[in-house]
């Protein structure tokens, strides 16, 4: 049935648990969705290394933002899913912008190839 709010109350007792600071609360989640949050962001990303960095951030922003989530027809699964899926488009932007850091200068398009070998020839007959 559409637009009746989904509500696990086993999830939402953890979730206010963990927000009360505990910890084998907060495990149970880590245990229950970890494999699924680094093959989620292994698959984005090509890389389980990060992947994996990306999934203990996850659970720490659990930790931390427990006491943020509403269950408003939100399961946790598919809330640690959107975190991790944000983080891992932070990871890929991050990794473009090191990339293009790396290009090279782009050559004068004012100056073909041939202008480029002249100036050369002119500096070695200067430099002779």
């Amino acid at each position: 049935m559409r637009g009746v709010p989904v509500r696990d109350d086993s999830e939402h007792t953890l979730m206010t648990q963990v927000a009360a600071g505990d910890q084998a609360a907060c495990r149970i989640f880590v245990d229950r969705y970890l494999g699924q949050i680094v093959a989620y962001g292994t698959r984005l990303l090509g890389d389980r290394e990060t992947a994996q960095d990306v999934a203990q951030e996850t659970f720490t922003r659990l930790w931390t933002h427990a006491a943020r989530w509403e269950p408003r027809g939100v399961k946790v699964g598919a809330w640690l899913h959107r975190i991790a899926h944000n983080l891992c488009i932070d990871s890929l932007r991050k990794r473009r912008e090191v990339l293009m850091d790396e290009l090279p200068e782009r050559a004068d398009p004012a100056c073909s190839a041939e202008d480029e070998l002249h100036h050369q020839d002119v500096s070695l007959v200067v430099a002779a």
